[in-house]
């Protein structure tokens, strides 16, 4: 499955960084691309995602989830 979020507050290389190594290590994400200039995270993963924890890790990355 992929699924495809908005991130706020990425502006740089280091940020994709942050944002994909936040997201990688929530469970059942198999893999992340991240696009600081258009502000997106993709995420293939196995089954459903917990919106929870993808918006917690991002938020630990210190970016926000956006709608």
């Amino acid at each position: 499955m992929q699924t495809e979020i908005v991130i706020e507050g990425m502006t740089c290389e280091h940020c994709e960084h942050a944002v994909g190594q936040a997201l990688t290590a929530v469970g059942g994400i198999t893999s992340v691309s991240v696009d600081a200039e258009a502000g997106i995270a993709v995420m293939e993963h196995e089954g459903p995602l917990a919106a929870d924890a993808v918006a917690a890790a991002v938020a630990e990355a210190g970016y926000s989830v956006g709608e």
